[in-house]
């Protein structure tokens, strides 16, 4: 049986799931740890003013829309139907792809180890909440 294209509305979860991992990754959780390293590392972190952060939070939500829309795609593709298949996928997705392409601009950039791992392990996660969510659609 044919699948059904992953819903707008579906995505639009994901993608807002994404991005509250982001919020919680990089203020409650890890946010002084990286923002430490990366001073130390002499990548100053200035907190932006109230238009500016808008921006980021807002560029930051498309770019997590973009990578909902690529992981239910990815998913629809293959055809997936369960859970364990869907969080292969996306773990695949998360290492295979944010996370060795964030570690090539770590090595160039000259960024701490510490910030690559919480850069990548946010996107690694984030990737796997937004193909848990589209697949929650699918039940």
């Amino acid at each position: 049986m044919p699948m059904l294209p992953m819903p707008a509305l579906a995505i639009l979860a994901a993608a807002v799931s994404y991005w509250l991992i982001g919020a919680l990754w990089y203020s409650v959780l890890f946010g002084r740890t990286w923002a430490a390293a990366l001073t130390r590392a002499g990548w100053p972190i200035q907190r932006p003013d109230a238009p500016s952060m808008v921006v980021r939070l807002v560029a930051t939500f498309i770019g997590n829309l973009f990578a909902a829309t690529a992981v239910a795609w990815v998913l629809q593709c293959f055809g997936t139907t369960g859970m364990p298949v869907a969080t292969r996928l996306a773990l695949v997705l998360g290492v295979g792809v944010a996370a060795s392409v964030l570690g090539v601009s770590a090595v160039w950039d000259r960024k701490p180890l510490v910030v690559y791992l919480i850069d990548a392990s946010y996107h690694i996660i984030g990737v796997l909440v937004a193909a848990l969510v589209l697949m929650q659609w699918r039940h």
